[in-house]
């Protein structure tokens, strides 16, 4: 999905994509794209942490410290998911590791990790591109414009009553989302006794 097909369903939500069945010119927009454009980023962060974006960090220690090569995670490492090595055909998930601040991990020396990690979408700025493409998982995808909306009226009070209607419908469809992204959940049983 770009920033500009987002920005279309964006209107969609908000029942400003037309005017008397014609397309809304810009002048009747122009402030709900600007809202847009401004919030935009911080929905992309918040649907990361429901549906998360993987990542690989294969990068050189940064320094040493005692048995043990640091090494740091690039500025988009949002949360580990493990570190594993491979080599010469084997494949082990290596759990001696230590944590130093946001991004600093400790591995035993001679160890060549592997870093899965989830990882924050790229910065947006308000002045992107509309053919940008947006980093945002798949299944969230059709959440961007409709969280985006409930966010960038809900400090209007002219529009309260449209952004809580929003924010439930956008609160249903990512509980609804959340729950499918989590496969090989076992389902409830119920064992009745005969007696």
């Amino acid at each position: 999905m770009t920033k500009g097909e987002a920005k279309k369903l964006y209107l969609r939500w908000l029942d400003e994509a037309t005017v008397c069945g014609q397309e809304a010119g810009r002048e009747l927009t122009a402030d709900l794209e600007d809202r847009f454009d401004y919030f935009l980023e911080g929905t992309l962060f918040y649907l990361a942490g429901h549906f998360k974006l993987p990542a690989v960090y294969e990068g050189p220690a940064v320094a040493q410290a005692g048995p043990y090569d640091r090494y740091r995670m690039p500025e988009d490492f949002r949360e580990l998911d493990r570190i594993v090595e491979t080599g010469g055909g084997a494949y082990r998930q290596i759990l001696d590791y230590r944590v130093e601040g946001e991004r600093d991990f400790l591995v035993e020396r001679g160890a060549t990790p592997r870093f899965l990690y989830w990882k924050n979408p790229a910065a947006l700025g308000p002045a992107a591109a509309q053919d940008t493409v947006l980093e945002v998982h798949p299944r969230a995808a059709i959440l961007v414009p409709l969280k985006t909306a409930a966010d960038a009226t809900a400090g209007s009070a002219d529009m309260a009553a449209t952004s809580d209607y929003l924010e439930g419908i956008f609160s249903n469809m990512l509980l609804n989302l959340s729950v499918q992204e989590k496969p090989g959940l076992p389902p409830i049983e119920t064992i009745y006794g005969q007696g």
